[in-house]
């Protein structure tokens, strides 16, 4: 019994997990399709949200206060990213590898900044109440920050579902990502696109480090672990998918869990790319995406 309690509780907790991998997938995944960059320094605008939001709250801001705060730095920074260096990037026609290295760079300036700014210590928001139990007595542990986490994606994702489907900038972003050459030619604000994607994609990091803070706390060096587990959930899930997104974050968050019963915790890196190999092996598009 004391394993089946185990199980559950680990299940749950990669649930959680997962679906807070997903939020970021989201936003990496949206500006990898509609901008057509591998956008590594999407971790660093999640730390620059996560350090605004601890910043705000130390600095005695209430924690929707320091939150708001968070989406203004993620949102400047995101379009300080894709001005200052993707678009002067584009204009001179560098190809793919130079903009990953560029994002790279962005990505190791952002963790360095944050470590001489706030230290290099863990950043996180105590919550006390979110992790009490609701029901008392129950094997397995359901608080308020799990409900708190269920709602909120849930939520963000039908949101998005009905932005992307539903409106013209929605439609707009989709005609960018299909074919930038034919969307310029019936006149479509490729630019315009591409700055709403960006602030779409880096608002996704705000709700997702706002909830890394309160449950486990972010370290300012989390930057790259953070944009691979984003970018193994958005190749799983498939470029660009909603349902991908949340597919491939809850089977990378219910992996990285469920391997401590049996392997040592240092083991984690190797399992969240298990699940990758094995889907590039029968279906490289990933289980959403379409073939190329």
């Amino acid at each position: 019994m004391n394993g089946l309690v185990l199980f559950l509780n680990l299940v749950l907790e990669g649930i959680v997990t997962g679906l807070v991998y997903a939020l970021i997938a989201l936003g990496f995944s949206l500006i990898w399709r509609v901008c057509d960059v591998i956008h590594i320094a999407h971790g660093g605008v999640l730390l620059i949200a996560a350090a605004a939001i601890f910043a705000g709250h130390r600095a005695g801001l209430p924690f929707f206060a320091a939150i708001v705060a968070g989406g203004v730095a993620a949102t400047v920074a995101g379009l300080l990213i894709e001005e200052g260096f993707y678009r002067p990037m584009r204009n001179w026609g560098s190809g793919e590898f130079g903009m990953i290295t560029v994002s790279l760079g962005v990505l190791i300036v952002i963790e360095y900044g944050i470590v001489i700014m706030l230290g290099p210590d863990d950043m996180s928001v105590p919550a006390p109440g979110l992790r009490e139990p609701l029901v008392a007595g129950l094997p397995v542990t359901f608080d308020r920050f799990t409900l708190t986490t269920l709602g909120l994606v849930a939520g963000l994702f039908v949101l998005c579902a009905l932005l992307f489907n539903r409106t013209a900038m929605g439609r707009a972003m989709r005609a960018l990502a299909s074919n930038e050459q034919l969307a310029s030619i019936i006149g479509l604000d490729t630019e315009g696109a591409r700055r709403k994607a960006i602030i779409i994609g880096s608002l996704m990091t705000v709700p997702a480090a706002a909830l890394m803070l309160v449950n486990n706390g972010i370290l300012p060096t989390d930057g790259l672990h953070i944009i691979l587990v984003a970018a193994t959930v958005s190749i799983i899930g498939g470029r660009g998918s909603l349902a991908g997104a949340l597919l491939g974050g809850l089977l990378i968050g219910l992996a990285e869990s469920l391997m401590v019963w049996h392997f040592p915790y240092g083991w984690r890196q190797v399992i969240t790319f298990v699940p990758l190999y094995l889907l590039l092996l029968v279906r490289p598009q990933g289980l959403f995406g379409g073939r190329a």
